[in-house]
């Protein structure tokens, strides 16, 4: 076989000191493959915006992991990345990206796709429908790719038991977060669990007030993207990690049942998804290792990423290992 012919999209991540988080993290999204033409076709401006310097580099990096030289051996070195992370976290809440130290991949999913969204959006178009503005005005009034690629939403109900007075608010997510049970089986039942149905006490009823009463709180699911994140609460505020087994066989499954009943047809609702990619931890927070685990789109294999090195396994496996699942029905 001629190197023109050998696969590509096999190339490892150099780690640049304790950089296994965001390494793990650029593998898994570059699998995805709306977001992989989202980040190529964007057609963005250097200007002075960190915002903007931020997404540049990162779209060189998703860019040049899927030449035809980044064959299996073959390692991109993100340095200019890093610089430009590195200058645009100063004085920010992510600050904490500058050290050399271990940090949470999770963290930094959430801090590239916002990088991502600020770089790309656009005001809300004024055809947009009631429901568009309510659901956006939570972004702002903005919109962007990032948003109609990966985002979903959660309807959220409480009612009055006083009075039976529903209040009804959207809000946007683009990782689907749920607690650890080692005694519940499967995603969809585990995100179940995590729920219920809340009773708020003290609550204030327009109909009722001035008197306090107590309330009910449903949240269910309004919409799904073709794309999402899982996100296993493997680690608490105080920096411990639940290491509770994810009992899961990578089975396509329908999140449908968690949706409102008056979103039925609602995308994702009767969609099935199947797991592409995973990022794994193992350790300590402030000890540990990542890697990702992730289906080629193209040679139709699973892979293991692990920093520079890239090799193909037979399957993924889901264990106390798995911290985030990328569920796509792509």
């Amino acid at each position: 076989m001629s190197a023109e012919d050998a696969p590509y999209g096999l190339a490892g991540l150099a780690n640049i000191g304790n950089t296994c988080y965001a390494n793990s993290v650029i593998q898994a999204l570059r699998m995805i493959p709306s977001w992989t033409a989202l980040i190529d076709r964007a057609d963005l401006q250097l200007n002075d915006g960190p915002h903007q310097k931020v997404f540049l580099a990162y779209q060189d990096i998703a860019r040049t992991l899927w030449t035809k030289s980044a064959v299996k051996g073959a390692i991109c070195r993100p340095m200019a990345f890093w610089k430009e992370l590195r200058e645009a976290v100063v004085g920010t809440v992510y600050d904490n990206f500058r050290s050399n130290q271990p940090q949470d991949s999770h963290e930094f999913l959430v801090y590239l796709l916002d990088q991502c969204h600020e770089a790309l959006k656009t005001s809300l178009s004024p055809d947009a429908s009631p429901l568009d503005r309510s659901l956006h005005a939570q972004l702002g009034g903005w919109t962007s790719p990032v948003v109609d690629c990966l985002f979903g939403w959660d309807r959220l109900t409480c009612e009055c038991t006083g009075c039976g007075t529903q209040s009804i608010r959207y809000e946007p997510f683009n990782m689907l977060k749920v607690g650890l049970d080692s005694s519940i089986e499967g995603p969809v039942d585990l995100a179940a669990a995590d729920r219920t149905e809340e009773e708020i006490d003290d609550y204030v009823c327009e109909t009722c007030a001035p008197v306090r009463t107590k309330a009910i709180l449903r949240r269910e699911l309004w919409h799904l993207p073709k794309t999402f994140f899982y996100v296993l609460r493997r680690f608490t505020a105080d920096g411990r990690k639940d290491s509770a087994g994810f009992h899961y066989d990578g089975a396509p499954t329908s999140f449908g049942r968690l949706f409102a009943e008056e979103a039925a047809a609602s995308d994702g609702a009767t969609t099935s998804y199947k797991p592409i990619a995973t990022i794994d931890h193992m350790g300590s927070l402030h000890g540990g290792h990542y890697l990702a685990q992730a289906y080629h789109p193209v040679l139709k294999e699973w892979y293991v990423f692990d920093d520079e090195r890239g090799e193909k396994i037979s399957e993924p496996r889901f264990t106390v290992m798995t911290y985030i699942i990328v569920m796509s029905s792509e």
